[in-house]
C-alpha cells in the first residue's frame, strides 16, 4: 500500500490500531472462557484427587506436649500417612507408603539466632523441614522429618533441649504475671458482683448478668492457663532433673 500524504498515514495507523484492538479483545475473551472452563471442570477434579490422597486428624497439643506430638506424627508415618501441614488443631497428612519417619519440633527466635544457619544445621544432620508456623516471642516452630530404615531410632538433638528450656522459662515467667492479673480481675469482679447482689435494683440486674459472665470467662481463663502452666512447669522440672540445670545456663 502506497501512502501519499500525512492524512493517509494517520488513517492507515488508525485502521491498524482498531484491528489490533479488536484482535486483543477477542483474545482476552477467549482466555476468560478458557479459565472459566478450567475452573468448572479441572479444578474440582484436582481438588477431589487431592482430598482423596489426604487424611485429616484433629488433636490438641500444648507447648509442653512436643514429645507427644512428635510421637503421634511418627505413628502416623508408620501407618502410611505423612505429615504435611497443620491449621490449629487440624493435622493434614498425605497418604503414601509406610515409613519409619521421625519428626522433630524445633523452635528458634529471630533475634537470637540466624534462621538460615538454623535450618542448615538440621539439613546437614539429615532432617528436612516440612512445615513451619509462627510461635511465641516472635519465634518460629519448625517441623522436621528424618526418614530412617526400619527399627532404627532418631538421634537426640541436644541444642534443641537448650532452646526448649529457654522457651519454658520465658513462658513460665510470662504466664505467672498473666495468671496473677487474671486472679486480681476475678476478685474485683466478684466483689462488684457480691455488692450489686446485696443491693439489687432493676437497673443493676444487667450489671449482675455482665459481672457473672465476666467472672465465668475469667475463671475459665485462669483454670486453662494454670493447667498449661503446671504442664510446662512439670516438663521444665523433668528437663532439669534429666539433664541438669547447669547445661542450660
Amino acid at each position: 500500500m502506497e501512502i501519499k500524504s500525512k492524512k493517509e498515514l494517520i488513517d492507515y495507523i488508525n485502521k491498524i490500531s482498531q484491528k489490533l484492538s479488536k484482535q486483543a479483545k477477542n483474545l482476552k475473551n477467549n482466555l476468560q472462557e478458557l479459565v472459566l472452563k478450567l475452573k468448572e471442570h479441572k479444578l474440582p477434579e484436582l481438588k477431589k484427587v487431592r482430598d482423596e490422597n489426604q487424611v485429616k486428624k484433629y488433636r490438641i497439643f500444648f507447648v509442653s506436649d512436643m514429645d507427644e506430638e512428635e510421637a503421634f506424627l511418627h505413628e502416623m508415618s508408620i501407618k502410611g500417612m505423612h505429615f504435611k501441614e497443620k491449621k490449629g488443631i487440624r493435622y493434614i497428612f498425605d497418604k503414601g507408603e509406610p515409613s519409619n519417619s521421625f519428626y522433630h519440633l524445633g523452635y528458634y527466635e529471630k533475634d537470637k539466632m540466624d534462621g538460615e544457619r538454623y535450618l542448615k544445621n538440621y539439613e546437614e544432620a539429615g532432617w528436612k523441614s516440612v512445615f513451619h508456623e509462627k510461635a511465641e516471642f516472635d519465634g518460629t516452630w519448625h517441623y522436621f522429618r528424618l526418614d530412617l530404615p526400619e527399627n532404627e531410632v532418631a538421634p537426640q538433638i541436644f541444642s534443641d533441649r537448650i532452646s526448649r528450656m529457654a522457651l519454658y522459662q520465658r513462658l513460665l515467667a510470662s504466664w505467672q504475671t498473666l495468671i496473677v492479673m487474671l486472679v486480681v480481675c476475678l476478685l474485683i469482679m466478684s466483689g462488684i458482683f457480691v455488692f450489686t447482689l446485696m443491693n439489687p435494683s432493676n437497673a443493676q440486674r444487667m450489671i449482675l448478668v455482665l459481672c457473672l459472665l465476666v467472672i465465668l470467662l475469667t475463671a475459665g481463663a485462669v483454670l486453662l492457663y494454670l493447667y498449661i502452666y503446671l504442664k510446662v512447669h512439670a516438663k521444665y522440672q523433668e528437663f532439669t532433673y534429666k539433664y541438669g540445670k547447669r547445661q542450660f545456663e
